[in-house]
């Protein structure tokens, strides 16, 4: 009996180690790590590889911001933190929440650690010194803006944005240290991640075809202006990408999801790109791939309504509603393209009460690309708000888009577990546990 006694116990000692989670410390101990330009230039390309991760732009912050939507409406998942998020019943130990959380700030944090020591380095290499500030602030900033989408409430939740939003890390840390900073509010996290990204854009090259121009910078402006509801700003940044010359629709509108490599369309503003020996989509194509979608009656009926080529080769196969958007497992991971560019600025023209014809000339472009009709006729705000609405969600569907913007747009989620309004806590994640035990100064989120 005791010798059984001393096997149990064994086994749960051993057995049970690798289940717990081990916050890893992220700070570089050597001096090598930091010790000349090229060393910066590595932790850069690491940080590169952490935005593929799958807690990331490799495809949770894609697909599981879709599972929270009314896009995706999936059965009983056997992964019981996916299950969470489908049923809108997450908890602060939830596995996909503390992913993105801690993969996030680790971006971060790299970002951090490299321009913390780059000033001490740059006459090295002025033109790569250059570079990497560009790039490591770009990271920085779009990090911040993803996490405050999903772990506070959005823009336009409480007077002046002055409700709780993440904290703010701008100075190198690891997990051990440096972690009892505070929620910043929300207009807080946003001026910064303004801050960050225009300053990007004087570092970053003109080039559309690298890793991460200017452009990129600017329409990641456009999309944190049209998440504040600051229209007049997301124009501008729109009409500068839009009059620049530099990018044209697709010819065909599966095209985007067919590049891979070190190729760019011209459609393409900001990609992850996915090489042969580094394949880290797996987790957007597994999720978002042919049949492991289900539709809710909402968006089967929106397909239904479809009348061009995005129907039959996007989003259904022989009549049926099926998602081909991420069948091809080698492609690049898009994060924004002129469509939605042209599709921001039309939204902000009605908003600001352009007129009718310039509105719909923004969206027909879309329209006319799919060989659908063009809109000749729409008038009103509210009416030309609609049409709009209605384009996005077709031609944005399960980007990663329509859990945003029904946020912004104050409407309601409708699903078939219920329906939620745009300020559910329960579409909120919560804080995750290890950060509540870590930070004395934290603060959990409203249900959690």
């Amino acid at each position: 009996m005791k010798k059984n006694l001393y096997i149990i116990l064994i086994v749960m000692l051993f057995g049970c180690e690798k289940y717990l989670e081990k916050i890893p410390d992220y700070k570089f101990p050597s001096e090598l790590a930091t010790s000349n330009l090229d060393s910066l230039e590595s932790i850069t390309n690491g940080i590169f590889n952490q935005l593929q991760s799958g807690n990331l732009f490799g495809g949770g912050l894609i697909a599981n911001s879709e599972l929270l939507s009314d896009n995706w409406d999936a059965p009983p998942i056997s992964s019981f933190s996916l299950n969470q998020l489908r049923t809108r019943d997450l908890n602060a130990y939830n596995g996909e929440v503390n992913g993105l959380w801690n993969d996030a700030y680790r971006a971060i944090n790299m970002s951090n650690i490299v321009l913390h020591y780059l000033p001490v380095h740059e006459n090295q290499d002025i033109t790569k010194a250059t570079l990497i500030r560009g790039e490591c602030l770009f990271v920085r900033a779009i990090c911040h803006f993803e996490l405050v989408r999903m772990f506070a409430q959005p823009a336009g939740y409480s007077a002046n944005n002055n409700h709780l939003g993440i904290p703010i890390k701008l100075t190198k840390s690891s997990a051990t240290e440096g972690q009892n900073t505070i929620r910043s509010s929300v207009d807080d996290v946003y001026n910064q991640v303004i801050q960050d990204l225009k300053e990007a854009i004087a570092f970053l090259p003109e080039t559309k075809d690298s890793r991460v121009s200017k452009w990129a910078a600017i329409a990641y402006l456009t999309k944190v202006y049209f998440q504040k509801q600051d229209y007049a700003n997301t124009l501008l940044y729109c009409d500068e990408i839009i009059n620049s010359g530099n990018f044209s629709l697709n010819t065909n509108v599966d095209e985007i999801y067919s590049v891979s490599g070190w190729n760019f369309s011209a459609e393409t503003i900001f990609q992850l790109i996915n090489l042969p020996e580094d394949m880290n989509n797996g987790v957007l194509t597994g999720r978002l791939k042919s049949t492991s979608v289900a539709y809710n009656n909402p968006f089967d009926s929106l397909v239904s309504l479809m009348n061009d080529e995005r129907k039959v080769k996007l989003y259904t196969f022989l009549g049926v509603p099926y998602l081909k958007k991420y069948s091809n497992t080698a492609m690049n991971i898009t994060i924004i393209r002129l469509a939605e560019i042209y599709l921001t600025r039309a939204e902000c023209k009605a908003m600001l009460n352009y007129a009718d014809i310039e509105v719909r000339e923004d969206y027909n472009i879309i329209k006319s690309r799919a060989n659908n009709f063009s809109d000749n006729s729409t008038t009103g705000q509210l009416n030309l708000l609609n049409a709009i609405h209605t384009e996005r969600w077709i031609e944005l569907g399960f980007e990663g888009d329509r859990f945003h913007d029904l946020k912004r747009r104050k409407a309601k989620f409708y699903t078939s577990i219920g329906n939620f309004e745009w300020d559910d806590p329960k579409l909120v994640y919560p804080i995750p546990q290890q950060e509540m035990d870590m930070n004395n100064n934290m603060i959990q989120n409203e249900g959690y």
